[in-house]
């Protein structure tokens, strides 16, 4: 993650990106769509400098954005094509695009 140049410091509220990772799952946060590639293509470059690569299938993309969520249900970064997701599980939560913890209940 280090390697990758992405500013992990601080929170999304104070910048425009934020990576975070546990264990072997990563999470890229960014206020649009331009900075979430970025990230990812710059994420990918350096994680095949260690044999690793991601997974198209488990990787999902969701956008917690009424106004801006797209008629598409796949984006495409490089030659990944990923899974547009209302909602889904991280670490133990369930989080989806309204922003609603009712589901949690």
């Amino acid at each position: 993650m280090r390697a990758t140049n992405i500013d992990t410091s601080n929170t999304v509220f104070t910048k425009s990106s934020q990576l975070l990772g546990f264990a072997d799952d990563l999470d890229l946060i960014g206020r649009n769509m331009d900075v979430v590639k970025d990230n990812f293509v710059a994420l990918e470059s350096k994680v095949s400098d260690f044999g690793l690569k991601v997974n198209d299938v488990k990787t999902e993309h969701m956008i917690i954005s009424p106004s801006n969520r797209p008629p598409e249900r796949s984006v495409t970064f490089n030659s990944h094509t990923f899974k547009v997701v209302d909602e889904f599980v991280y670490l133990g939560s369930q989080l989806n695009s309204d922003n609603d913890i009712m589901d949690e209940a």
